[in-house]
């Protein structure tokens, strides 16, 4: 049974969602036009809306074509991070958003883009501990760690790589 709906502008692709915690508020990353809609959430009965911000992934300078994949807050809640794929030429074009959640309620803020060894990332995933961003090189055949700045959010990367081919899921395993 349906409990909610809501919709978003037609050709924006929406690809996968990531609930904040205790806010009330859930972000859908649109694969085809690069863009993070923020969407008003109540988890008490499942309904959705209205739409309250819708910010992009890429600066304003980037190639028509575009393509995002993976969205993800990060576990206190306070950043968002979001996948741009490679699908045309930009400094940009293979990269991490990410964007600072800590004014809940207003638009997310850009806090920048991370690049290093990045190659058309499907997926990512934070650690337990939540200290560490892995990014999942579909194209590039590796994961990339990055350090999360745990005042800022920002990422650096570490230089830390591992070769495994086309990766498309890493799932931490608790102890």
């Amino acid at each position: 049974r349906r409990v909610s709906g809501i919709d978003l502008p037609p050709g924006s692709g929406p690809r996968h969602l990531a609930f904040q915690p205790d806010s009330g508020t859930v972000f859908v990353i649109n694969e085809l036009v690069a863009s993070i809609t923020t969407i008003r959430f109540d988890p008490h009965t499942g309904q959705l809306g209205p739409v309250l911000h819708c910010v992009a992934t890429v600066p304003a300078d980037f190639p028509a074509h575009k393509s995002t994949a993976a969205i993800l807050v990060h576990p206190n809640g306070s950043f968002l991070y979001g996948s741009n794929r490679k699908f045309a030429d930009h400094p940009l074009a293979d990269s991490i958003v990410a964007f600072d959640l800590q004014d809940r309620g207003q638009a997310p803020k850009l806090i920048g883009h991370a690049t290093q060894g990045l190659a058309f990332a499907r997926t990512m995933a934070i650690d337990p501990g939540a200290t560490w961003l892995y990014v999942l090189n579909q194209k590039g055949d590796s994961i990339v760690q990055f350090l999360v700045d745990p005042f800022n959010g920002a990422l650096c990367a570490t230089g830390r790589i591992t070769e495994i081919t086309t990766p498309v899921g890493l799932v931490f395993r608790s102890t």
